[in-house]
């Protein structure tokens, strides 16, 4: 049997999800990966509680969305200058996808900032694991937020996390 992902869980993937910039794309298992849970958790994630933030970035390995999705995507997509296959089922991952490594530190960064720690600070933890103190997971932002042009809880998304 497989649990329901926890409060935290939930949370970091939509974290992850609000900061892949706009024009970029992740995969399922890029967000998986950097979370520290299974693809298909984040899929399922993504179908109950990504209503919120900018699910569109957010594709299978190949580009891919469920056919319910593409119509939608396709849109916000062509906003935002993200390439669709000549097919119009996908986009284009290898020309948009996000600078993985300039997410990651911008994940991190967002997590520190909101006094979380993460797989970094207690290797021996899975994140859902990681609450911070008093039990309280983090809250959501309601809103998509292009982290190439603005700060994310006062932390420059290139930061590299180094303060001085």
């Amino acid at each position: 049997m497989n649990p329901s992902p926890t409060a935290e869980t939930v949370d970091r993937v939509l974290l992850a999800v609000d900061l892949v910039p706009s024009g970029r794309v992740v995969s399922y298992s890029d967000v998986a990966e950097l979370v520290g849970t299974s693809a298909r958790r984040v899929g399922r994630i993504m179908a109950v509680a990504g209503h919120d933030v900018c699910w569109w970035r957010v594709v299978t390995v190949s580009g891919d969305l469920p056919i319910g999705l593409t119509a939608r995507a396709v849109e916000r997509w062509r906003q935002e200058g993200i390439p669709v296959k000549a097919s119009g089922r996908g986009c284009r991952i290898a020309g948009c996808r996000a600078d993985l490594v300039g997410w990651a530190r911008a994940y991190l960064s967002a997590l520190a900032a909101a006094g979380e720690p993460s797989r970094q600070d207690h290797p021996d933890q899975q994140p859902q694991d990681a609450l911070r103190p008093g039990g309280q997971p983090p809250g959501r932002r309601t809103q998509c937020v292009d982290p190439s042009s603005s700060s994310l809880l006062g932390v420059s998304p290139t930061s590299d996390g180094d303060s001085g």
